[in-house]
């Protein structure tokens, strides 16, 4: 496995970690794997670890490629929107080096905005985008001044998506999740919506092994990972574009 890091600008502190996995040979027929891009939460003033590399490692184990990009933090919009470009725009200038067959974004709160925000107001889409307890409403100003609300943005044009939150979060309020859900039905953009009825804020994988504080959590939120692959599959493995 190639394990590096990738600096894009040093003063901001961002940056790309790399986690790849070999094809062929002893993996036999595998000649691309799927890449995921991972982006934090952590309310725009910190990156949260375990919605990081912990996350990066759950989708090594089921055969993808991994990124995790630290962004902009503490700055003005559209900052952390260029840090997402730019990764973006080198995962899919090295294609064939990290043996992508698609790129897929997640985020989780803050970062969920940032994923969002990249998959209405940037070029550079993901094949599936996913959201984690994001905020995606004008709730994002309680955290940082003068960034925008990505729901009402949404067009024919968003990726798929598939999202995940809990309706007790007291940090990130579920109506993120559902606003965002209902705008992606309106333009008939194919969704998967798991909402769960209760679990802290910034649950991550929602296992034990990576909680910060022992609170009660629903036992099914752990299965969001398994959801989610399946979600990813069924849109591109299937490629039923011509559906949708």
């Amino acid at each position: 496995m190639i394990i590096d890091k990738v600096i894009f600008n040093e003063e901001r502190n961002v940056s790309l970690d790399i986690y790849v996995q070999p094809v062929g040979d002893e993996y036999g027929h595998l000649r691309k794997r799927k890449g995921i891009l991972i982006l934090p939460g952590g309310g725009y003033n910190h990156l949260s670890k375990r919605e990081g590399e912990s996350v990066a490692l759950a989708y090594l184990s089921r055969g993808f490629q991994a990124f995790v990009l630290n962004y902009t933090l503490n700055d003005k919009w559209p900052l952390p929107l260029d840090d997402y470009e730019m990764a973006m725009k080198y995962l899919n200038n090295h294609l064939e080096e990290y043996h992508l067959s698609d790129i897929v974004v997640i985020g989780f709160s803050a970062g969920g905005h940032l994923a969002s925000s990249g998959s209405v107001f940037s070029e550079y889409k993901p094949r599936v985008l996913l959201l984690g307890y994001a905020l995606t409403s004008s709730d994002v100003i309680e955290y940082i001044d003068d960034y925008p609300s990505v729901y009402e943005k949404i067009d024919d044009n968003t990726p798929p998506t598939f999202l995940f939150a809990s309706s007790n979060d007291q940090s990130v309020s579920v109506r993120n999740s559902l606003l965002f859900a209902n705008e992606l039905s309106k333009h008939d953009i194919p969704f998967e919506l798991h909402v769960y009825p209760y679990g802290h804020h910034g649950y991550s994988l929602g296992t034990s092994c990576v909680q910060k504080d022992d609170e009660p959590l629903d036992s099914r939120i752990s299965r969001w990972v398994d959801d989610s692959i399946k979600f990813i599959e069924f849109i591109c493995d299937n490629k039923f574009d011509s559906a949708f």
